[in-house]
């Protein structure tokens, strides 16, 4: 994907201080969803073969994919209840916007970030990749 599709948004991160004073501490350990997703992804790629080091590098880069969500709008990310067209419209930006932040610096976990959630059979988003055009660290 030509980098120049993609401009850094010009919005202010939720950050983690942020987030605990809105949100509250993490008592159901949905932040460690993300940790858990690396988690896993260490598991594959020990079954691929993948020696320590480059599966610590990929294990770290899966635990930021959903990085752009701290750039949603806590009325969206915490609304209890279904998602309106907009506002699924808004989440699915976390993508883009998790991609923005990570590509400068590193470009693993960036393409994670944008691809994770396209799926197989194409129907997935922002893209609409199908198969193989998905990225290995995606898939």
């Amino acid at each position: 994907m030509p980098a120049t599709l993609i401009t850094d948004p010009d919005l202010p991160c939720l950050g983690i201080p942020r987030a605990v004073a809105l949100f509250g501490e993490d008592v159901d350990g949905v932040g460690a969803y993300n940790h858990e997703v690396g988690d896993l992804v260490a598991v594959m790629c020990g079954l691929l073969g993948f020696g320590a080091l480059e599966t610590e590098r990929w294990r770290e880069a899966a635990a930021l994919h959903d990085l752009g969500k701290l750039w949603i709008t806590p009325g969206i990310l915490l609304k209890r209840g279904p998602l309106d067209v907009a506002e699924r419209g808004t989440m699915r930006d976390h993508v883009v916007l998790g991609y923005a932040r990570l590509r400068h610096h590193d470009r693993l976990a960036a393409e994670m970030a944008l691809y994770h959630h396209e799926n197989h059979d194409g129907t997935g988003y922002p893209f609409g990749l199908a198969g193989e055009h998905i990225p290995v660290s995606a898939r």
